[in-house]
């Protein structure tokens, strides 16, 4: 082992251009040495979304730095940054881990319930329980990223195609009404949203309030009274847990 140490320290020490280059050859091995394994850096980069979008909803985009988020996480800017380019991508990346979040458990749901309106109850009671945890900051400043507005404007077409499926089966199933044009509904509840969006009705009334009140009123205008008493019962029991 002397020997194999000897020999490198005359070969660097007979060659200046290894000389000179030597303290970056050796940082370089270490830094593959240290390097995290792929499924550590997936669970650094899911923890830093995770806790920057909870930041986020709870203190509006603007009031987060990027400097706190690396300072809290215990983690170097130089890191943070290599995963990120800037609040925005951040931004970005973690609404994007949420919306897959929620199709799991949207799935999840789909898997369990005995009707697709218990679907639609159960996913009315997961959305109602976020945006209790939203800041009227956070849409504010939301309206500032024409970046995600075109992303949710490109899911909107999938997403309504994905409500009218399941809107169709409760049809099929007598729990929803069979005299209501549905395509139109769906047009006019998005346009609800971003009418409501626009003029900051966040400012005047509890988001929740919001989100309850445009929902549980449309969805109870369509069941017939099969729906109701379904609607009723799974209803209130999320909101009693």
């Amino acid at each position: 082992m002397r020997k194999r140490v000897f020999f490198i320290e005359n070969f660097f020490a007979d060659n200046s251009f290894l000389r000179t280059f030597a303290p970056f050859l050796i940082h370089q091995t270490l830094v593959k040495v240290e390097r995290m394994s792929e499924d550590q850096q997936n669970h650094l980069r899911e923890r830093v979304l995770k806790y920057a979008l909870n930041e986020f909803l709870k203190h509006g985009i603007k009031s987060v730095k990027m400097d706190d988020i690396a300072a809290n996480l215990q983690m170097s800017k130089r890191t943070l940054y290599e995963m990120f380019d800037d609040k925005e991508h951040l931004l970005i990346e973690s609404i994007r881990l949420q919306h897959q979040e929620n199709r799991l458990k949207i799935e999840a749901i789909a898997q369990q319930a005995d009707n697709p309106l218990e679907v639609f109850a159960n996913v009315f009671n997961m959305k109602l329980n976020e945006s209790r945890g939203v800041s009227p900051k956070f849409l504010s400043d939301l309206n500032r990223y024409e970046s995600i507005r075109r992303g949710f404007e490109a899911e909107k077409k999938t997403r309504n195609n994905k409500t009218l499926h399941f809107i169709d089966q409760c049809v099929k199933q007598g729990l929803f009404r069979d005299d209501i044009n549905y395509a139109l509904l769906v047009r006019m509840m998005d346009a609800c949203l971003s009418t409501m969006m626009e003029k900051e009705f966040y400012k005047d009334f509890p988001i929740d309030d919001i989100y309850y009140t445009l929902y549980e009123t449309m969805l109870r205008s369509i069941c017939t009274q099969q729906g109701r008493d379904i609607l009723d019962k799974n209803i209130k029991q999320r909101i009693n847990s």
